[in-house]
């Protein structure tokens, strides 16, 4: 079985990649250049970068986009041979170059010298494995918002008054009338003889079941399970609609709680990236699907 990531960086450093395999976010405020391969990354490097939510400069050009204050959380992956590259900088400089394509005349990248007169800091393989080892004693993950469901517009009579009397003179009345919360057990016969329970919620204007006013007759074939009277009829919409979102086979609705979808893609997401730095790096075979629904 080949050696993972993991494994080589547990035996050379003592530090257990997994411990990051969530924190998409950990790299997020860092950039780095690579000037060369690590020995225990091997070409896994770029893919740990990314997957850690660091960035990568491509060429030292792009350095002008970023503040120079801000220098201290780019840097160099590799400690390339600076008196060479400075010798070699200063005999092409002296060289006058008649023919580009002149095979005589030594191609060399220079952004490494670029990138040590800017004060970008260079890391070996053991330096890069500190930063991240002190990184994660200080390291905080990133607080989630605390969900709620959202406050109801006041949309005024019409809108909360009951089923069939939206349109009666008397719907303004009635919306300043309290109101009844109710949840009824509704039985359904099914075409095997058996009998079904379907729980409903809804509002009415003063009893649910079987008196004056009532929502449904004394003779239908429900239950009543809960019945709440005299709620303001903002509450008792505000209840009704809790309700709905909570007998729903998901949590949430994307019509009625778009900002619940925005978090389930989120999840999705983070564990789709979550997986890959599993599989990848940390060699951990796991049932994806059955993973994320336990989510």
């Amino acid at each position: 079985m080949a050696e993972t990531l993991r494994d080589k960086l547990k035996s050379k450093y003592n530090f257990d990649i997994e411990l990051l395999a969530k924190h998409q976010d950990f790299f997020k405020e860092l950039k780095f250049f690579r000037q060369e391969i690590y020995l225990n990354f091997d070409r896994q490097l770029h893919r740990f970068i990314k997957l850690l939510g660091g960035k990568e400069i491509v060429n030292w050009d792009q350095l002008k986009d970023i503040k120079k204050e801000d220098y201290k959380n780019v840097y160099a992956l590799g400690v390339p041979d600076f008196e060479y590259a400075i010798e070699m900088k200063t005999r092409l400089s002296e060289l006058e170059v008649e023919d580009e394509e002149n095979d005589e005349i030594p191609v060399f990248d220079w952004d490494c010298v670029k990138a040590r007169e800017l004060g970008i800091k260079f890391l070996n393989e053991k330096e890069f494995m500190d930063l991240i080892i002190d990184q994660w004693k200080s390291y905080k993950p990133k607080k989630l918002k605390n969900w709620t469901t959202p406050t109801l517009p006041p949309l005024g009579a019409y809108e909360y008054s009951p089923l069939g009397y939206a349109f009666l003179p008397e719907a303004g009345e009635l919306f300043e009338r309290p109101a009844t919360f109710y949840v009824v057990k509704i039985r359904v016969p099914m075409n095997d003889g058996s009998t079904k329970i379907v729980h409903k919620p809804g509002l009415a204007i003063d009893n649910v079941k079987g008196k004056t006013n009532s929502r449904y007759t004394s003779k239908a074939p429900l239950d009543v399970a809960i019945e709440i009277k005299n709620l303001n009829r903002f509450v008792a919409k505000e209840l009704e609609l809790r309700m709905q979102a909570i007998l729903k086979c998901v949590s949430w609705d994307g019509s009625q709680y778009p900002e619940y979808v925005e978090e389930q893609d989120r999840i999705h997401k983070s564990w789709g990236l979550e997986q890959i730095f599993l599989d990848e790096l940390v060699g951990k075979k796991i049932n994806y699907e059955k993973e994320r629904k336990e989510r």
